[in-house]
């Protein structure tokens, strides 16, 4: 079985803190599709991580959403869908999903230029898309008009800080290679083959800045550490690669918001 570091790619990445010039609308689209492939494949970590961090913390933010309009922004393979009964529900992404749950309208939508009206949602979720936003507060502020006054929203992340600044060496030890808070955009390869997608590298304050600038509260932070126990007993013998992993370091940041 290869072994690699999640980070090897970036020995060859072009770094730049220009966004832009970067355009998500000529990089996703065509790629969209073997992304969400890729990210649900059985025989690649993605979708244990997702199953065993990404998916429970959103969803205990998110609570009951059954008398909720939700909008899922950036969903990807349109999970969320799966797992909750919204009033209604709402999605949207640079590309359509392969699948959608019933019930679900879907419209193809740049989070930076929303084609709803103003105060149409009551809880919005952005899972893993705002780190591929060149114009973050563009992105936060559209959010930000299309939920009402005292909605909320929710948001996944990869860990700000030790996600692409480092290398989880054999020993589970993590060594910073780069500076943890120094903005930059990166050419991404997932698993080394879906790519390359430009992933911009932002510090937490950032984050939380450009959230309260745009008509956000911060209500709740969270950070999710792997259980390495339960992680090998998800992929023992089910990965074509192993990536190393370590519970020393966070692997996804979460926020719940509250529109003010």
């Amino acid at each position: 079985m290869t072994t690699f570091s999640r980070d090897v790619d970036l020995a060859k990445a072009r770094v730049s803190t220009d966004a832009s010039a970067i355009d998500p609308l000529a990089e996703w689209p065509h790629l969209a599709h073997a992304y969400q492939s890729l990210i649900e494949a059985d025989d690649l970590d993605s979708s244990a991580l997702r199953r065993l961090g990404l998916i429970p913390n959103v969803l205990e933010l998110l609570g009951d959403v059954s008398t909720s309009q939700v909008l899922d922004a950036g969903t990807g393979t349109s999970w969320l869908f799966r797992h909750v009964a919204p009033k209604r529900a709402f999605a949207c992404d640079l590309a359509r999903p392969s699948t959608l749950a019933d019930g679900v309208t879907f419209r193809i939508n740049d989070l930076a230029a929303l084609s709803w009206p103003d105060s149409e949602f009551d809880i919005v979720v952005a899972s893993l898309v705002l780190m591929y936003c060149p114009d973050l507060h563009a992105a936060l502020r559209e959010l930000r008009r299309v939920t009402r006054d005292g909605g909320r929203l929710i948001i996944a992340l990869m860990n700000p800080y030790f996600y692409r600044t480092g290398e989880v060496e054999d020993d589970g030890a993590f060594t910073i290679r780069r500076p943890v808070d120094a903005p930059r955009a990166l050419p991404l390869y997932i698993a080394q083959t879906v790519g390359p997608l430009t992933y911009f590298h932002r510090s937490l304050p950032e984050y939380v800045n450009e959230l309260v600038r745009s008509g956000w509260s911060v209500t709740e932070l969270r950070d999710w550490h792997i259980n390495m126990s339960d992680y090998r007993t998800a992929t023992t013998g089910k990965l074509r690669a192993r990536c190393n992993r370590t519970d020393l370091v966070p692997m996804f940041t979460f926020l719940s918001c509250s529109a003010s």
